[in-house]
């Protein structure tokens, strides 16, 4: 199972996607879940993502311009710091 997640770090809410077995996470996947989740927002929001491909893509990033005006706000890690990531770490003691 793969799971897409979005952890706020004041309140520690977790929001969730799951993908049926054999999907794997890409572009696609990724705008579409995100795109839900600006859609929902009530505040102005940053979210901050580490460099996976699916988060850098070309697709993604012509998406930026649009969760922008939703009140989204892109920032990314530094590469390589996944110690940095908290849903990384939220991951592991899931798994």
């Amino acid at each position: 199972m793969n799971v897409l997640g979005f952890l706020n770090s004041l309140t520690q809410r977790l929001i969730s996607y799951l993908m049926d077995e054999g999907t794997t996470i890409n572009s696609g996947i990724f705008i579409k879940f995100k795109s839900d989740f600006a859609a929902k927002l009530m505040l102005p929001t940053v979210l901050i993502l580490d460099n996976a491909s699916w988060h850098k893509s070309k697709e993604t990033k012509a998406m930026f311009s649009t969760w922008q005006k939703q009140r989204l706000f892109i920032n990314f890690l530094p590469p390589r710091c996944p110690h940095l990531n908290l849903i990384e770490t939220l991951g592991r003691k899931i798994k």
